[in-house]
């Protein structure tokens, strides 16, 4: 994951975490520092002293994964409904558009196809459906808006709002005051690839002498259920949609069987939001998943133009060449 930051001048982090255990198997985060000379650092402006994989940045799209399980596990929609978009919402006194409205403006869309096709219309009248505390909740079960590896001090906890701190809006979407980390975005389509059960993430297995002597070997956080294998199998037929016609199709990765994830171009309020972020986060592959990953490109400006190809550059990477 090294080899593709530099070859892709990638100011951003990629972490790998195993699905079945929640070890991380790699975490990385770009510009890097060289350790013997820290103090060239201090005053830099290029953030090479934050380690952008356990750092909070806004989401975006990738949160509509979130309404989507809320949606299903709490019986909230039916997956088979229809919804028209218009191109935009009204919510309150704010409109909010939806940028990929071309792509099914002349139809009526089921959730899936919304999700695939990233519509922020179809979401907005799902989230309002479920309700800002079931979906904000739901966030928290799926690790969102909290420290997840202890041996990981400074790790950011993010930022999930209260229902009465942001609109519904804006929380359908991931918009407004949501924060998180690549790390737990990682964990969060970890926990849907392993049907529902959550592992968090482990850095450190055990410690150990310079002679190879186990210490201690740490124990693991107790994997919990939370979400229904049927809602983690639909969820995932719609991740894996978004790599096959929706917006994420550069993620494709077919001839290794498949990958999963979910696409967001997020619009934030730094440089009068001229920044945006492109993120892709997923799974590989499709059948019987291993690798959870998660591609942050600060300021990427597009996560299916930039972050999805990266995805797809280190998932083959891995199924063809890492042996586990």
């Amino acid at each position: 994951i090294e080899a593709a930051m530099e070859e892709n001048d990638i100011d951003g982090s990629i972490v790998v975490m195993d699905i079945k255990n929640g070890d991380i198997l790699g975490m990385a985060s770009k510009p890097d520092f060289d350790q013997s000379n820290v103090e060239n650092y201090i005053k830099s402006s290029g953030n090479e002293l934050i380690n952008k994989s356990i750092w909070q940045f806004d989401l975006g799209s990738i949160f509509k994964t979130v309404v989507a399980a809320a949606a299903i596990e709490g019986g909230h929609v039916d997956p088979k409904d229809k919804y028209k978009c218009q191109g935009y919402i009204d919510v309150g006194s704010n409109r909010i558009k939806c940028s990929t409205h071309k792509s099914h403006e002349d139809r009526e869309i089921d959730m899936k196809e919304a999700f695939a096709l990233s519509c922020n219309s179809t979401y907005i009248q799902i989230g309002t459906k479920t309700g800002a505390e079931n979906i904000l909740e739901m966030a928290g079960k799926l690790g969102l808006g909290q420290k997840l590896c202890f041996t990981i001090p400074e790790e950011k906890a993010g930022y999930i709002p209260e229902v009465q701190e942001d609109g519904i809006g804006n929380i359908s979407i991931g918009q407004g005051k949501i924060q998180v980390t690549p790390l737990q975005v990682t964990c969060m389509m970890a926990t849907i690839a392993n049907n529902g059960i959550r592992n968090d993430p482990q850095l450190v297995d055990s410690l150990i002498t310079e002679k190879g002597l186990t210490v201690k070997k740490l124990e693991r956080s107790r994997p919990q259920i939370v979400l229904n294998p049927v809602t983690s199998k639909l969820l995932k037929d719609m991740l894996h949609e978004v790599t096959v016609t929706g917006t994420g199709q550069q993620a494709n990765i077919e001839e290794y069987g498949g990958s999963c994830g979910k696409t967001s171009s997020t619009q934030t309020g730094i440089n009068e939001g001229e920044v945006v972020h492109g993120w892709f986060a997923g799974f590989v592959p499709y059948e019987k998943p291993k690798y959870a990953i998660t591609v942050f490109i600060y300021n990427g400006k597009s996560g299916g133009g930039a972050a999805a190809p990266v995805f797809k550059e280190v998932a083959v990477k891995i199924l063809r060449d890492v042996k586990r």
